[in-house]
């Protein structure tokens, strides 16, 4: 493998999207994310169900929902707050199980000099399952160190605006404090992708810490090229699910035709997200994959 590895620039965005666009990995993506929506949804289905499908005024409210109808029915969904709850939780622990199998088998087919069959993809996603979700843990951590540091930064703006003599000060501030935060979360889920791709290119590692810290150095080495990717990527996968999404929200809201092809853009916008991610840890991996092989 490492004599194949990309090298140059437009060699790993080559391969980045070669590998993210196999239709095993964006199918597996998609269903796997699947269930976890079905979770959160159903409390909020049965919720609504149980208000509108009986309803004399049902074909009505399906074309516009009157401000009086949105208010009752946001009151029946607070009253059953425990049930959503408790559907977003098990989506929550759902995703936090499968995604350290999700990314042992999207590493193994960035390493794979061929697309690998399913039972070679589920095989090295279990095999590589423990360390992924040691790091999973860990980067819980990490984001939670992130969110608490950026409610920091909002604090410390609210102080600021309280005594701002000037609106736009206090408009600043905010703005400033969204600015870290968002830089706080971008750096803790980059040091993640990069963890995750030390794990992959020393497949005899198994301290989650080690490898991120590893993971940590190489951005620090290569930081353009990873910050190029990592962003890259990211605007390109992100603006293209924007666009199905608000291509979504657009469908008329009427008849078994347009309700289908609404779920399959929801589908296709979620299976984009997927290839996002398998094409910046592909990318990543390439990297890491090159600087090992320049120390050895």
């Amino acid at each position: 493998m490492t004599a194949s590895t990309p090298v140059t620039p437009v060699a790993i965005t080559r391969h980045a999207v070669r590998v993210a666009l196999q239709w095993r990995l964006l199918l597996l993506w998609t269903a796997a994310m699947l269930l976890p929506t079905a979770l959160m949804v159903w409390p909020i289905w049965a919720t609504l169900a149980a208000q509108l499908d009986k309803s004399l005024y049902a074909a009505q409210w399906a074309r516009q929902l009157d401000a009086i109808v949105i208010a009752d029915l946001g009151a029946k969904l607070a009253d059953n707050t425990p049930a959503l709850l408790a559907g977003g939780l098990s989506a929550l622990l759902f995703t936090l199980l499968v995604s350290p199998l999700l990314c042992g088998v999207f590493a193994a087919a960035a390493r794979a000099p061929e697309p690998l069959h399913w039972v070679a993809l589920l095989q090295k996603g279990v095999q590589s399952y423990g360390r992924m979700l040691r790091l999973s843990i860990w980067g819980v951590l990490l984001l939670a160190a992130a969110a608490a540091l950026a409610s920091g930064a909002f604090h410390l703006a609210g102080n600021y605006a309280d005594k701002a003599i000037l609106e736009s000060d206090a408009t600043l501030a905010g703005r400033a404090a969204l600015l870290v935060s968002a830089l706080l979360l971008m750096v803790a889920h980059l040091s993640l992708e990069a963890g995750r791709a030390q794990l992959t290119v020393y497949p005899g590692r198994t301290s989650a810490v080690i490898a991120w810290w590893r993971g940590c150095k190489t951005i620090r080495s290569r930081l353009m090229p990873v910050l190029g990717f990592y962003l890259g990527l990211s605007l390109v996968g992100a603006s293209l699910a924007l666009a199905i999404t608000t291509l979504r929200i657009a469908l008329p809201q009427l008849g078994a035709f347009w309700l289908v092809l609404g779920v399959l853009l929801a589908q296709v916008a979620i299976a984009v997200i997927g290839w996002m991610r398998m094409a910046r840890l592909t990318a990543l991996i390439d990297i890491a994959q090159t600087q090992r092989d320049l120390h050895h």
